[in-house]
């Protein structure tokens, strides 16, 4: 009976010892990819493979999972893509279509028995990096019927990830006043790589990207009328922090950023201009393509120096906010279509993270201050104050002046009248406001009260105070400052102190271009 029972152990020892020897054993191996974009949907990945090293191959499977990022790409669910090669006793290696997932980044491998040799790779594989806030990919690998080298199950497929966009800087806005005179009509966007292969033309990787990165900026507001906002066609990159060529040139491209059905990048031919009528929000998206890259573009940081040429006119309109611009990697897209499908096109494609890129246009009022320091009226003596406000937007032209000619415009004049404290009187009395208008005293206005372009406005303070009424008593006594605000630009003014008989004095209206804590320095 002894032995009976170590005949059967022998006989179950020699079995088992057979069928261990049938199994193969692999290494694994990896090229993992340097770098990846967490922004992409499509994210490449390095390949794996799988060398036999011992034994003859049972029919069983390999399990890859992608470390919690979604397979984008290809379709696991379709067949045996590409993206999987065997050679040697491997070439009938296939993708299991039951067991594997593109959401739960599940990639499974039909492995064919009796196979002496040979290797399997898998390439191409592309996954979301899309908030995983993964900044390595690590691939974990488990076989049934057969073995992995103590130690090799795990790889790494991307050592690292990184934004695709760098700093984003708007550079000076150039500023518009309300009658459409433009200040700083050239606003350079610069926009710079987040690392130094995040900006690629399209590639004829497996599956192939049927686009180049691309660049969507978005304009928050369409502005006022009569002002425009204009992108070039064409943009060539330069190393980042300088304006050195590198090279590689980004065309400007129009998309689908709808994630239902996106569409691929396809070529504009003019420049994208946007006014007053771009109120749909899509008429402010503005997409550039990477279509070539220069030789030196994938060991530098690059970065786009971008020109927004900023108009106006002569259409007046009301003061409104800024508008700013915001950046963001494109075509934009899901990970999946909304049936949970895998998408063929694009390739590639990106989340919606936006950096901001500032304000390229901001607003003021086309005024003038000016101020007068000095006035005085007093009844008792004769004396008054004589003021004068001359509307220069009508001049000879940039031509014969040799600068800038200003915008023709007409307006009203506000008039702040600041008294002094009365002698012995227990507050600072009120100041006292006049608007031009209909019937406005004086000579030089228009019927509706505005200072017509070319025209000089004349008053007397006294006139000035009749008008309003002033029924203080300070009125026939008065002594203090004069803040003078017109409804257009290049307004200038003189003041005469006089009692009309034996006294005058007079100087110029000072123009406040701007006023801040420290002293100030008028110039004029």
């Amino acid at each position: 009976m002894k032995m009976r029972n170590l005949f059967v152990a022998a006989v179950m020892f020699l079995t088992l010892t057979a069928a261990a020897y049938a199994q193969a054993t692999f290494s694994v191996g990896s090229v993992p990819v340097t770098t990846a974009t967490v922004q992409d949907h499509t994210a490449r990945t390095g390949a794996i493979t799988f060398s036999q090293i011992s034994g003859s191959s049972l029919a069983g499977t390999i399990t890859i999972r992608y470390g919690g990022a979604a397979i984008t790409a290809p379709a696991l669910t379709t067949g045996a893509p590409a993206v999987v090669v065997g050679t040697g006793g491997y070439t009938g290696v296939s993708v299991n279509t039951t067991l594997s997932s593109n959401s739960a980044g599940l990639l499974v491998l039909n492995v064919p028995a009796e196979a002496t040799s040979g290797t399997i790779t898998v390439s191409g594989i592309r996954v979301s990096l899309v908030g995983t806030f993964l900044t390595t990919l690590i691939s974990t690998i488990s076989t049934t019927g057969n073995a992995i080298v103590a130690g090799q199950s795990s790889v790494v497929v991307i050592n690292a990830t990184a934004s695709g966009l760098g700093a984003v800087t708007p550079g000076t806005a150039a500023s518009v006043n309300t009658m459409g005179a433009v200040t700083g009509p050239t606003v350079t966007l610069v926009v710079n790589e987040g690392w130094n292969n995040a900006w690629t033309p399209a590639s004829g990787d497996v599956p192939a990207d049927a686009n180049g990165v691309g660049i969507r900026l978005f304009v928050s507001a369409a502005p006022p009328a009569g002002v425009t906002i204009t992108f070039p066609l064409t943009i060539n990159t330069v190393r980042a922090g300088t304006t050195t060529p590198i090279d590689g040139v980004f065309t400007r491209a129009t998309a689908t950023t709808a994630t239902a059905t996106p569409g691929a990048f396809t070529a504009a031919t003019t420049t994208l201009t946007i006014s007053s009528a771009s109120t749909a929000a899509s008429a402010r998206e503005v997409f550039y393509q990477m279509t070539s890259s220069g030789a030196t573009s994938f060991s530098e940081i690059e970065a786009l120096r971008i020109p927004i040429t900023i108009a106006g006119g002569t259409t007046t309109f009301a003061p409104v906010s800024p508008i700013s611009i915001t950046v963001q990697l494109a075509p934009i897209s899901s990970a999946f279509l909304t049936t949970g499908a895998v998408f063929t096109n694009p390739m590639p494609r990106f989340s919606m993270d936006a950096i901001a890129g500032g304000n390229i246009v901001e607003f003021t009022s086309a005024t003038t201050t000016l101020l007068i320091p000095f006035a005085t009226r007093i009844a008792a003596s004769g004396f008054d104050t004589g003021i004068s406000v001359a509307n220069t937007t009508r001049d000879p032209g940039a031509s014969i002046m040799g600068l800038t000619g200003a915008i023709a415009q007409s307006g009203t004049i506000t008039f702040y009248i600041y008294p002094q404290l009365q002698t012995g009187a227990a507050a600072v009395p009120t100041v006292v406001t006049y608007t031009t208008r209909a019937g406005a005293p004086g000579t030089g206005l228009d019927a509706s009260g505005s200072l017509p372009s070319g025209s000089t406005y004349t008053v007397m303070l006294s006139q000035l105070f009749a008008a309003v009424p002033v029924t203080d008593a300070w009125a026939s006594t008065f002594n203090g400052y004069i803040v003078v605000v017109t409804n257009f630009t290049n307004a200038h003014g003189q003041y005469v102190l006089s009692d009309f008989r034996t006294f005058s004095q007079g100087a110029l209206a000072l123009v406040i271009t701007g006023r801040t804590t420290l002293p100030e320095a008028l110039n004029n």
